[in-house]
């Protein structure tokens, strides 16, 4: 049992899933088992009945019972098939929408490493890749209930006749064991290394069929070596599924040949044993079905119960993924007045990596204070913004809010990263989410100035964004796409918003409109600014520069403007294109 703890512990999880799924599907197999042993046993009684010139009576009533015990039988297997199948289907997408679930709530940091989006693909691979669902809850089941019917049945009615029978179908049975544990140890090599190959084609499919990287893929060509990644990668797929293929050819042309000989052998000895008077018609035909029928169920069972030990390897990648630990916050929303931030020797590194991305972080930002973290990319900005909201936890030191180390403090934290997502919803559910704080959608509209655009699209604040689902889906400029994203950090009843290079997509006019109404869309929050463009920095109350992880000047913009050290040289080498021409805005704000 040992070997399938993950096998049953799956099939424990799919009870408790969907009882209605298992209950039916196990009605299901019952039916279908018992119909073809039940047909062999009537129809024997039957031939019996006309050999010995049984009362007609009685032989048409045989019949009828043999026709009607079909008839409801069928009935009964047409209708447990419809509903296990619908109950299977709704089963299945519960399974996946676990690993989605999981994948949403998992520490943060988990998704920025590559083993566990190996793992993630791995768990799937039960539920949606080579039919391995299918394999242990439509067939693995069925065999194995059904096999322990035909079992017992046989022995029950047949073996007291020919126990001499059961030693070709244990031969046959051993020997296809044999080359079941051959054909399913290359199946489970084979299927682990084409998880991580189907990893790289699902990264390459979803960026071909994503519309939204149209404009590049166009300008720069880029379809023909997407195409080529996508074929190469498959290629590798074939290759490593071909290998399946021949061995699975190979094996089953030898079992088909054993089950044939198994089945000459008990024709042989039955028929012998009719002309010698040993057994009738009837017993004949009772006899050849149930050990035909046995030999194969064996062979059936053992090589399911070899290919269960192989799955269950497969299993244990999905309950590993599952098993990790989830972060489920409950949206706790709080009073709006500002917090101050404390970080007391933060330093971050990578689970898989020693080199620190930030080192010996000391920091201590007053309530309502507006503070830029500027620097050079790959200071470590973002790395900053990402443990001050709570998305990842720094690997030494501590982080206060209002002297307070909260246990969840990204639900004291809006962010509008540089790379932010829209989704396919109506513009109002991008900005809801999942608060409900009777904030006037239409004053922060105003506040960021997207009220003209919302006023302009067909179904006001509940069109939906993009044409995934509805035609009349609109398309946002960047600038206009960032807007709502501020939107949305505002709408969040929070104490810290963090905006990380909010105006990365934004033209030079509205970029200066939003540096120059920073104070005021964040009025009422401590607000952290991310920018390697630092006209922003004048309109902030501090100013952290940033280096190799580092924090290697502090300050207001005057006070560091005077130390000429790196800010001032930043500051001076980009004053040009936003200081030189008041006329022109393009250069005014780069």
């Amino acid at each position: 049992m040992k070997n399938y703890k993950n096998i049953i512990k799956f099939l424990a999880l799919t009870w408790n899933t969907s009882k209605k799924a298992s209950i039916f599907n196990l009605f299901f197999i019952i039916v279908n088992t018992v119909t073809p042993l039940l047909n062999i046993i009537l129809s024997a009684n039957i031939i019996n009945q006309l050999i010995i010139n049984e009362n007609m009576r009685d032989i048409i009533i045989s019949v009828a019972a043999l026709i009607l015990s079909n008839l409801i039988l069928a009935i009964m297997s047409a209708y447990l098939k419809r509903t296990s199948t619908i109950l299977t289907m709704e089963l299945k997408d519960k399974l996946s929408q676990s690993v989605g679930l999981k994948t949403m709530q998992m520490d943060y940091i988990n998704t920025e490493d590559a083993n566990i989006l190996d793992l993630q693909q791995k768990a799937l691979i039960p539920i949606l890749e080579y039919r391995i669902f299918e394999f242990v809850f439509n067939k693995s089941l069925p065999v194995i209930i059904g096999s322990l019917i035909t079992i017992l049945t046989t022995v029950i009615v047949a073996a007291r006749h020919s126990i001499i029978l059961l030693l070709p179908v244990i031969f046959v049975v051993v020997i296809n064991l044999f080359l079941s544990k051959i054909r399913d140890n290359n199946f489970m090599k084979i299927v682990q290394n084409a998880a991580v190959i189907e990893r790289k084609i699902g990264y390459y499919d979803q960026v071909a069929n994503d519309i939204t990287n149209g404009k590049d893929i166009r300008v720069f060509s880029m379809d023909n070596i997407i195409m080529r990644k996508i074929k190469e990668f498959n290629e590798q797929e074939y290759r490593e599924f071909a290998k399946i293929f021949n061995v699975g050819l190979k094996v089953n042309v030898t079992q088909t040949f054993l089950l044939q000989l198994l089945t000459y052998i008990i024709y042989f000895y039955v028929a012998y044993s009719v002309y010698m008077g040993n057994i009738n018609i009837g017993e004949f035909f009772v006899i050849t079905g149930l050990f035909i029928k046995i030999g194969m169920s064996a062979s059936d069972l053992l090589n399911t119960i070899v290919q269960l030990k192989s799955r269950d390897n497969i299993f244990e990648k999905f309950f590993a993924f599952l098993d990790i630990p989830s972060k489920v916050y409950d949206n706790t929303e709080f009073e709006e007045e500002s917090c101050g931030v404390t970080l007391k020797n933060i330093s971050f590194h990578y689970p898989n990596s020693e080199k620190n991305i930030l080192e010996n972080i000391n920091l201590d930002i007053p309530p309502g204070y507006k503070v830029a973290v500027v620097g050079e990319n790959g200071s470590g900005k973002t790395t900053l913004a990402k443990i001050i909201c709570g998305l990842i936890k720094p690997s030494s030191g501590e982080i206060a809010l209002d002297d307070v180390m909260p246990e969840n403090n990204i639900e004291l934290a809006s962010v509008v990263f540089q790379d932010f997502k829209l989704f396919s919803f109506p513009v109002i559910e991008n900005i809801r989410t999942s608060f409900d704080n009777n904030k006037d959608f239409n004053k922060l509209a105003d506040r960021v100035g997207l009220t003209d655009r919302i006023e302009q699209m067909p179904e006001k604040e509940n069109t939906y964004l993009y044409k995934n689902f509805e035609p009349a889906g609109v398309e946002l400029s960047g600038g206009q796409g960032q807007k709502l994203a501020i939107i949305r950090a505002l709408y969040k009843k929070s104490k810290l918003i963090i905006l990380d290079e909010p105006t990365g997509s934004l033209d030079a006019k509205t970029e200066s409109e939003i540096f120059e109404n920073f104070r005021d869309v964040t009025k009422d929050k401590t607000a952290i600014l991310i920018s390697h463009r630092l006209y922003s920095c004048k309109f902030c109350d501090m100013i952290i520069m940033l280096e190799n992880g580092k924090i290697i000047e502090q300050g207001n913009h005057d006070t560091l403007m005077k130390q000429n050290g790196k800010y001032y040289k930043m500051f001076e080498a980009q004053a040009h294109y936003y200081l030189e021409n008041n006329e022109n805005s393009e250069f005014r704000v780069h």
